[in-house]
């Protein structure tokens, strides 16, 4: 048991912890095993796709007494993938002191696709047992195919954007093969989508025709064609044409454009694309030609020209023009410390002679070369090479000077061989600072929405530098909810606050000072959306995503208040609870409206302040009108207000006898009581209708409810109580002398009379006398309960008089 080192294990170091070889470099263990070596054996096979199975196996060298287990991974790198075969096993056991090879079976699925050879690429991985990897830790297995070939057709001409007459779009395709193709079980899955279910042969040499409308393409081109299914067309911009085989194979595929490298004349102005060689590469659009074929069809003053069934006639260009691009877009971000950065050129259509571009620095760099290594170069892409793409590398300077993002512009220049330009000729490389951290500012308020009738000329975003430094804040940049970078160099100190807004002149006639526009025409989503602020160095320091539904607060949406931030500017201020609706008056009113915010000053509501549930509640239960009334008035009442609206809805119950807007209407029945207030009222108008029907009392009930998680009080239920004025006759001596209640009546008919009742009578709808009474003066109470629902007439007298009344017993 014995620890050993190296030579120079100290290697001048004063000790082992500091020394480039620490001692000990190994350790030497008495009667320790020997570690085996596992591997496959040989590195590679090829089998054809209807072998079935093959077998892969495994060696050991070295076992001991121990067992071994390695796993058998698939490589990414396999271009074979689950659908094609199957493995026994992902991993193998050597028993101990074994030395037979161990033995991995592959399933190899043959299915009917047409596809080119495969390989499963296995590895030996993480061995047990301090076994080690011997040579062939990797074993390559390739899959030939053995369906049949692809049959060479090609798509030669199509029409997909006719002039005003969309319904003469086709495509051709030709037959390359020595022999007849049958199209049956062929499809178009891309483009259009239809499938050919019976048997369509093209000979040799020959064409097939499809189209959106038979009938109109006879009429156009005087040839029958087949009609893709109904509903379909080609995109007029561009996109992709596929024919599939019945195995899923691609026969062929176009992918068009209305833009460079295809001819323009193809989006609408007439011809159709014909290609101009059939042994071209169809998907270069520079073999695509404008027809020169008249059909003598017109619409309205265009000539249709077109080819449909017969060999193109338009010639391949001679020369071939060479176009140039930078490949990736238009431009890359790096940070200066990420040493290089690599740029790509790209060329498309070369020809036979070599083409030269330079890789120039443009004059719109803001970076120079304290900031970069790179000088302009010609490339050179050798002659007969269709399509290339060569590298520039650009160098950073990882300087230790702090600063804003600055751009590297390249351009390219076109030197000779007729090459051209293509739209990425520019590309910018965009270099952002590493030597400061990210400033710490905090986006503390924002008026997303203020009420000035849709104009949003109030609108700004406030952010505080919550740091302990001093910073400039010229070059801060909000990239999201509005795009802008501040021009003005303006020293913030730490706790000093910064306001941007929509409109410069608007806001310092609201708010009493300056602060700086954003560009014109932008503004923030009154539905909510993301604000992203970037400091100078090009870091993202602080997003919020705001909205105006709870648990935001909604009263900044249009009523007054801003959006703020609680107190503490080290809050999570992405998180909504933390935001509150301003409470501060600045004495500015908008349409009526008083505007509350404190923009460029700290915010007023203390984080975790609690928003009690607002209370709602009718100033009184109930009422009882007479019919004649007109209308009168009852009151909400709001305690407990929060910083939010609370949106209120006054309901009819469906226990009221009365019928809304036949009996009463009332108004509003939906308001809202603004955030901010802590105590308010708000009136309801009722309008009773004064009939001529003889009814019984009715009577419609009230309820209250409300958003902002209302609560009702004491009174949630309003119940008004209509009493009729309509009787059938009554002399006048009577009217407001006798009263009879309640009406409908269940048990007890009270009467109420000052005058003296000489007689009184109660008769059924029959005619029949069913009560009977004399000499009433003052309070009379009748039992009813004893008779039948329904209607009954009240007959008096008094002196001379008569009068009858209408009831109704329930």
């Amino acid at each position: 048991n014995w620890t050993f080192g190296t030579p120079n294990d100290l290697d001048g170091s004063t000790t082992s912890a500091t020394s480039d070889n620490p001692f000990p470099s190994g350790t030497y263990l008495y009667g320790a095993p020997a570690n085996p070596i596992l591997a496959f054996v040989g590195n590679a096979s090829t089998v054809v796709e209807s072998v079935g199975t093959t077998n892969i196996d495994i060696s050991i060298t070295a076992p001991n007494a121990n067992a071994t287990t390695v796993n058998v991974l698939v490589d990414a790198a396999s271009t074979a993938d689950a659908s094609d075969y199957s493995l026994s096993a992902t991993s193998v056991t050597f028993p101990a002191n074994a030395t037979m090879a161990q033995t991995i079976t592959v399933t190899v699925n043959d299915d009917a696709i047409q596809e080119m050879g495969e390989t499963i690429i296995l590895n030996l991985d993480s061995p047990t047992n301090m076994a080690t990897l011997g040579g062939n830790s990797t074993y390559t297995l390739t899959i030939n195919d053995n369906d049949t070939p692809i049959p060479d057709l090609v798509i030669t001409e199509f029409m997909y954007n006719v002039y005003n007459a969309d319904t003469l779009e086709f495509i051709e395709i030709y037959n390359n093969e020595p022999t007849a193709v049958d199209l049956i079980g062929f499809s178009f899955t891309q483009g259009i989508a239809h499938n050919f279910a019976t048997s369509t042969v093209i000979n040799p040499g020959g064409y097939y025709v499809i189209t959106s409308n038979s009938s109109g393409f006879q009429e156009a081109f005087g040839i029958l064609a087949d009609e893709w299914p109904s509903g379909q067309g080609l995109n007029n911009s561009g996109e992709t044409i596929t024919l599939t085989d019945p195995s899923g194979n691609v026969v062929d595929e176009v992918t068009y454009s209305d833009d460079f490298p295809f001819p323009l004349e193809g989006d609408g102005f007439g011809p159709s694309l014909e290609l101009c060689d059939i042994n071209e590469d169809n998907n270069n659009g520079v073999y695509w030609l404008p027809s020169e074929t008249a059909t003598g069809f017109m619409i309205d003053t265009v000539e249709v020209m077109a080819s449909p069934g017969l060999a193109n006639g338009v010639m391949c260009p001679s020369v071939i023009i060479p176009s140039l691009s930078f490949l990736g877009g238009n431009g890359v971000t790096v940070n200066e410390a990420d040493g290089t950065v690599d740029v790509e050129v790209t060329i498309f259509n070369g020809n036979m002679n070599a083409t030269n571009v330079t890789v120039d620095i443009d004059a719109a760099s803001t970076a120079d070369n304290m900031d970069y290594t790179y000088a302009p170069i010609t490339l050179t892409f050798p002659a007969g090479v269709v399509s290339d793409t060569q590298t520039v590398t650009i160098t950073l300077i990882d300087d230790a000077m702090q600063e804003s993002i600055e751009t590297l512009v390249l351009g390219l220049t076109a030197n000779d061989n007729n090459s051209q330009l293509l739209f990425d000729s520019l590309y910018t490389v965009t270099i952002q600072d590493n030597d400061t951290p990210p400033a710490d500012l905090v986006i503390t308020e924002i008026m997303y929405n203020d009420p000035s009738s849709g104009l949003d000329s109030l609108e700004f975003i406030e952010f505080v530098n919550n740091g302990t430094t001093s910073i400039d804040v010229m070059g801060v940049t909000f990239t999201s909810g509005i795009a802008y970078t501040i021009q003005n160099s303006v020293i913030l100190a730490p706790g000093d606050y910064y306001v941007v807004c929509a409109d410069a002149n608007e806001f310092q006639n609201a708010f009493g000072f300056a602060a700086e526009q954003w560009a014109n025409g932008q503004g923030l989503s009154n539905g909510g959306e993301t604000i992203i602020l970037n400091d100078a160095s090009g870091n993202a320091v602080d997003t919020v995503a705001y909205n105006d539904n709870t648990p935001f607060p909604t009263s900044p949406n249009g009523n007054g208040p801003s959006l703020e931030l609680c107190t503490d500017v080290n809050v999570d201020n992405n998180d909504p609870v933390n935001w509150y609706a301003s409470t501060t008056a600045t004495g500015t009113l908008v349409n009526g409206v008083e505007l509350l915010a404190t923009p460029g000053a700290a915010n007023t509501t203390a984080c975790g302040t609690v928003l009690l549930n607002p209370s709602l509640s009718f100033s009184s239960d109930m009422i009882s009108i007479d019919e004649s009334t007109g209308s009168f008035t009852i009151d909400v009442n709001l305690t407990d207000g929060n910083m939010n609206d609370t949106d209120v809805t006054v309901a009819i119950t469906g226990a009221s006898t009365a019928t809304d807007g036949a009996d009463f209407s009332a108004t509003p029945l939906t308001f809202t009581f603004p955030g901010g207030t802590a105590t308010a009222t708000e009136t309801i108008t009722i309008n009773i209708t004064d009939d001529m029907d003889v009814e019984g009392d009715e009577n419609f009930i009230l309820a209250l409810s409300g958003n902002n998680g209302a609560i009702t009080g004491t009174n949630p239920t309003y119940t008004v109580t209509i009493v009729d004025n309509d009787v059938i006759a009554v002399d006048d001596v009577f009217v407001d002398h006798v009263n009879l209640r309640p009406n409908p009546v269940s048990d007890v008919l009270m009467i109420q009379s000052d005058i003296q009742i000489d007689e009184l009578n109660i008769f059924n709808i029959l005619g029949q006398n069913v009560y009977q009474d004399q000499n009433i003066l003052g309070n009379k109470e009748i039992n009813v309960s004893s008779l039948e629902a329904g209607i009954y007439f009240v007959h008096m007298t008094s002196d001379a008089s008569r009068a009858t009344y209408q009831i109704i017993v329930e």
